[in-house]
């Protein structure tokens, strides 16, 4: 499932240099200036998702954070925990937002998250931070960057919800009508539609673990899917109607919670809620297990070290992600079907 964990990027070394612009830019996407310092990135991504979606369809918009080790003054770099091996390193904390398509994955935005200290007035104004620079946590930075791509109703947001406040994350989906796939905690609360007529205030409320456990009473439905071996793994599918979680200013709706689980061990269950009401059951198990998209940021795409005590620049920071971009955008889409896809960074998953 999309953003279920964050990725420590470690790129193989290689010599420090500006990533290549493609030769063959995508249609209608005027390649960036790398011999230019001042080229203006956020119109390049614009132009980057215009033209991956003439190109192809997207079925979904991923979110994805990431840990990137990077040379300790470069722009957003802080003191971190590998949460894989438990190691100190120095790393930048991003977010990233993906076109996923039937070729693969384009990331098509990306954003910095930056910590308190680096809008203090000197550090700020050496790295050249914006006074607008985005601030907040990777869910809501994820749900602004799908919002100003303006794909409105048509592609629904994959985000990981598990550790964020669910209410808050529905209540900023719902205010810009953008459809939804939430992976959720099975500790998540949720309205069975049953639950409503049995109780008239309208409190039935249980876990989402609880709640597919009990699927089937709560008119839901369950699918058994057994392996070939009498004593192979068992799982159950369950589609329950749920009544949207209430959101002051915004108005009430319906959600379906969908559920992958293990009848004999209930706490390995995966858990989703979703506006996608009519989507069929099979249709939502596509969008849940879609490929997790890959941070595309290669060895060297933050240039070299900047000289003395300074710091890296903010802006070209997002000049070298955006060339990264849409180098992978261009390589991918313009491979023949079967051939592969192009490959990034290793990355190694952590908790």
């Amino acid at each position: 499932m999309i953003g279920t964990r964050t990725p420590a990027l470690r790129p193989a070394p290689v010599p420090r240099r500006t990533p290549p612009v493609p030769t063959e830019p995508l249609p209608h996407s005027p390649a960036p200036q790398p011999g230019r310092p001042d080229w203006d990135w956020a119109s390049v991504r614009r132009d980057l998702v215009a033209a991956v979606t003439e190109v192809t369809r997207p079925s979904a918009l991923a979110v994805r954070a990431a840990l990137i080790e990077c040379d300790a003054r470069a722009v957003g770099a802080e003191q971190v925990t590998d949460p894989r091996t438990g190691r100190q390193m120095t790393g930048q904390r991003v977010v990233g937002l993906s076109l996923v398509t039937a070729r693969g994955s384009v990331p098509v935005d990306w954003r910095l998250m930056l910590t308190p200290r680096w809008f203090e007035p000197g550090l700020r104004e050496r790295a050249g931070i914006p006074d607008d620079a985005p601030t907040g946590g990777s869910v809501t930075q994820g749900i602004d960057m799908a919002l100003g791509l303006g794909l409105g109703r048509h592609v629904p947001v994959l985000l990981d919800a598990r550790r964020a406040h669910v209410p808050g994350v529905l209540r900023a989906l719902r205010s810009g009508r953008l459809p939804y796939v939430l992976r959720v905690s099975g500790a998540q609360f949720v309205n069975p539609g049953a639950a409503r007529h049995q109780d008239p205030h309208g409190h039935g409320f249980v876990t989402a673990r609880q709640a597919a456990a009990e699927a089937e009473r709560h008119g839901g439905s369950v699918l058994t899917l057994t392996g070939r071996e009498p004593a192979g793994p068992v799982r159950e599918i369950v589609r329950l109607d749920c009544h949207a979680l209430a959101v002051p200013g915004v108005r009430k709706g319906r959600m379906v919670l969908l559920a992958e689980r293990d009848p004999r061990n209930p706490a390995r269950g995966l858990y989703w809620l979703t506006d996608l009401t009519g989507h069929s059951t099979a249709q939502l198990l596509r969008l849940v297990r879609l490929p997790e998209p890959e941070p595309r940021l290669p060895a060297g795409y933050s240039g070299p070290a900047p000289a003395g005590d300074g710091v890296s620049s903010y802006d070209d920071w997002h000049r070298r992600a955006t060339l990264a971009s849409v180098a992978h955008a261009s390589a991918l889409l313009a491979a023949r079907p079967g051939t592969g896809r192009p490959t990034g960074g290793r990355t190694t998953r952590v908790a």
